[in-house]
Parts: C-alpha cells; sequence; structure tokens
C-alpha cells in the first residue's frame, strides 16, 4: 500500500496541552484549538526534498546492504536532480507536492530510476515530473503525465528515438516560413535517425505499452514533405500561369508570391493545401479556384529525386531516415497523447527544446 510522505503530517505539529498561545511562523495560519496548531501552508525546496526522501524510505523494498548503498546513491541522485530542475523554472508552485497524486508520480519516478541507474532515465523522467508539477489545475494532462512516467522505462533508447521522430514529422507543429526555418527543422532529427534500427517488435512494443497505434494508411517520406511543406519545396513559376484565373489585387497580392528557392519565378503564398483552403477562404475564393491555386502548387513542387538531393545535401543522415521511414512502419505509426508526452519529454532530453503539453491535448 502507497504511503504518504511524513513531511506533510510534520507540518501539523501540537505545541502542548490546555495553552491557546499562538505564533506564527513565516507563510503559515495558526488556529485557535486545545493546545497549539500551526499548519504550514507554504512548501520551499527542503520541504519538497524531504518529501522524496520520505516517500522512498516508506514504500521501497528493505535491500541487502550492498544493493541498499547503490539504491540510496540513486535516491540522492534523483532528489538532486529534480531540485535543480525545479529551481531553473521561472515559475513552479512547490505546494503541488502536498498533492497524494503527485507525491505517488515522484514515488514511481524514484523507484524506475533506483532500478535502471540510467542517467538518460533519470533525465527524461525529470522533464515529465516538472510538467506534472504545472499540471495542477489541468486534470487530463495529469492522467497522461501520470501514465507517461510509468512507461518511460518500458522503452529502450530505439524506442524512444522512433516516437521522437514520429512526433517531430507529424505533430510537432513548427512553424515554417521560409527555406531556412525548414532545413533547420529538417535538421532538428539528425540526433534522433543515428543507427537507427527501428524493427517490428519496437512497433509492436510501441502499441503494447500505449504510446501509439499503426493504421493501415501511410505515404513515403518524400510525399509526406511534399504534402506538408509544398510551400518551401516549390520551383517556381511564371505569371502566365496564372492569367486566366481572375484574382482581385488583394488576392493577387496575399496568395501569390516571389519564390523561396528561385526569385525569378513565383509561388502560391501557403505551406499546403490546408493553409491555402483557409487563406482562400477568407479572401473569398470559390472552390474552383481554390482547386486551381492547389493544382497549380502541386505541378511545381520538387520531384522525389529533388527532395532526396535536398536531403542529402543538408545531411546524409536524412536519407537513412527516408529509407527508415519507407521500410518500417515509422511513417505509419500515430502517437497517443501518452506517447506525445514521452516524446516531448525525450526531444527536451537531448536537444534543450521545450513543449506545452497542453497545445496537443487541448487540440486532440
Amino acid at each position: 500500500m502507497f504511503k504518504l510522505a511524513k513531511t506533510l503530517l510534520s507540518k501539523m505539529i501540537p505545541k502542548g496541552k490546555n495553552k491557546q498561545i499562538q505564533k506564527s511562523g513565516k507563510e503559515s495560519t495558526n488556529f485557535l484549538a486545545q493546545g497549539n496548531i500551526t499548519i504550514n501552508n507554504g512548501l520551499d525546496y527542503d520541504d519538497v526534498k524531504q518529501i522524496c526522501n520520505d516517500l522512498f524510505r516508506e514504500n521501497f523494498l528493505i535491500l541487502q546492504h550492498e544493493a541498499e548503498n547503490t539504491i540510496r546513491q540513486r535516491l540522492d541522485e534523483f532528489t538532486a536532480n529534480l531540485i535543480v530542475a525545479l529551481k531553473s523554472e521561472s515559475q513552479i508552485n512547490l505546494d503541488a507536492a502536498k498533492d497524494p497524486d503527485l507525491q505517488f508520480a515522484i514515488y514511481t519516478s524514484q523507484k524506475e530510476y533506483a532500478r535502471s541507474g540510467k542517467v538518460d532515465l533519470l533525465n527524461l523522467l525529470t522533464n515529465l515530473l516538472i510538467d506534472r508539477f504545472k499540471s495542477e489545475d489541468h486534470d487530463f494532462k495529469k492522467i497522461v503525465l501520470n501514465e507517461a512516467i510509468q512507461v518511460a522505462n518500458k522503452l529502450t533508447k530505439q524506442q524512444l528515438n522512433i516516437i521522437s521522430l514520429v512526433f517531430l514529422s507529424a505533430e510537432s507543429a513548427k512553424v515554417i516560413i521560409n527555406v531556412i526555418s525548414f532545413e533547420n527543422y529538417l535538421k532538428t532529427f539528425l540526433p534522433f535517425c543515428e543507427d537507427f534500427k527501428g524493427g517490428l517488435y519496437d512497433f509492436r512494443h510501441i502499441e503494447y505499452v500505449g504510446c501509439g497505434n499503426i493504421p493501415f494508411i501511410g505515404s513515403k517520406f518524400t510525399d509526406h514533405l511534399k504534402a506538408n511543406y509544398g510551400g518551401v519545396l516549390s520551383k517556381g513559376f511564371d505569371l502566365d500561369e496564372i492569367k486566366e484565373l481572375p484574382l482581385t489585387t488583394e488576392q493577387f497580392k496575399q496568395l501569390i508570391i516571389p519564390c523561396l528557392r528561385n526569385n525569378k519565378k513565383f509561388q502560391i503564398n501557403a505551406l499546403n493545401h490546408t493553409v491555402l483552403e483557409e487563406s482562400g477562404r477568407k479572401l473569398g475564393l470559390d472552390t474552383e479556384k481554390i482547386q486551381i491555386l492547389k493544382k497549380l502548387q502541386d505541378n511545381y513542387v520538387y520531384t522525389e529525386e529533388e527532395i532526396l538531393e535536398l536531403l542529402a545535401s543538408i545531411s546524409p543522415i536524412l536519407l537513412t531516415l527516408n529509407t527508415s521511414w519507407n521500410t518500417t512502419n515509422l511513417g505509419h505509426l500515430k502517437l497517443t497523447t501518452v506517447g506525445v508526452a514521452v516524446a516531448q519529454a525525450n526531444i527536451t532530453r537531448i536537444t534543450g527544446e521545450k513543449y506545452e503539453l497542453n497545445t496537443w491535448l487541448n487540440a486532440s
């Protein structure tokens, strides 16, 4: 049976019998009772540290001497890492540690790191816990992060790379505004592509632990890039191509721009069909005109061979990603909310880039 940290219980201390003398400390509230009871409302970093120690001591198995020393060392490492991470946050509610649900998440993280001792797992769990500290007013987010914490130690480095690549390729919602931002986006894949060996059972295991599922639909990597980022893969066209398409001056100004890759030509001002549809509707274009513009964009997008040349010029590793995407289930995997949470924490661990999980949970 899970036991709460004693630190919180010690925040209510009888001061003596038959005396009603009240003394208030910093961030405390006194209630007049039979004997003085001081209830401290605010936790500090030392309190959080003690909570970590209490949770582990009250709940973990008693082990033999040598194993116990190893476990205690890992507990100290875990606690120190968490406190440093909490202090690095500009806004964090330490009082969240009073919540039994968060205490259980802390203990689960302690237990998993104590068992493995892997630094990568330590940092991954810490990132998830920091998000968990911030989620007290978001029930759905708490549920997702609690599950992610329990799942983290069930995934290998290869499987973490897989879900990170899927998140970056299909879920990351990167803002792409020009060629440079697109190529920088492709470079974010590189840390997760090296020595990629995603096999059938890696994907089955990802499904088993609840981080993703594999529908029957999928596409080649180059087709995926064309469909989602065609606007930065345009070779451009001459204005003669749209001379018979009646556009107002404002519609032309908003929808047609100099080609990003060839300033002697022009292109559609939309990253993909979805953006073009939204922009066209706002500008009053009917369905027929929007379809003509979509076809025009598709006719002048890079070919598969040209995209592969572009990938190779950025990094040959991206060609490995292309092959892996097309020959494994990488292009078919759809992440669950738990998979998104673990992937985000893993990407933060590797690259330092942070994501706001609420964005994906609110959209799901």
